[in-house]
């Protein structure tokens, strides 16, 4: 890199975990810091990613608290996502249920589809019925859709 500041330092820390390369995301990741280079919100999105993509489900959440207590920055919609991602991944259908019910922000549709999606992975019906019933009240006749393509495709029955 010809200039490194945190623009630069983001870009690759986010390719990296966008492709596949969390371990390369989460080096980078640390040689940043050694350059004196201070994560921002959006490192965070790249870091918790690439938690999320090697399975470090520990690792992961750490580096979420530590996004406010070392670095005082308030976690976003997009933060707390990447850790429902990251616990989903992991198959911690119920942690992530209760992560959600502690936010200290209202959940949107991104959390709520990505607790879902997880759930259609780990075929955890009921779970993937709380999360689906909450994006209803989000996002109504389009989600039940794809919610009932989802849940008969995971081998539940609909009922009608």
């Amino acid at each position: 890199m010809l200039e490194k500041n945190e623009i630069s330092w983001n870009a690759m820390i986010t390719g990296y975990s966008q492709h596949g390369c969390g371990t390369e995301a989460i080096n980078l990741f640390k040689t940043m810091k050694q350059h004196g280079v201070m994560p921002n919100r959006v490192t965070f999105v790249g870091i918790l990613s690439a938690r999320s993509h090697v399975g470090s489900v520990n690792e992961g959440l750490g580096y979420f608290e530590s996004m406010n207590k070392e670095y005082d920055l308030v976690a976003k919609q997009e933060h707390y996502a990447c850790v429902v991602d990251l616990l989903g991944r992991a198959g911690f259908m119920s942690r992530a249920r209760e992560f959600i019910e502690k936010m200290l922000t209202e959940p949107d549709a991104m959390i709520w589809r990505t607790l879902l999606s997880a759930c259609r992975v780990h075929k955890n019906i009921e779970i993937g019925e709380f999360a689906a019933n909450h994006l209803l009240e989000l996002e109504h006749v389009l989600s039940y859709i794809c919610f009932s393509i989802k849940y008969v495709c995971s081998g539940g029955e609909m009922g009608f």
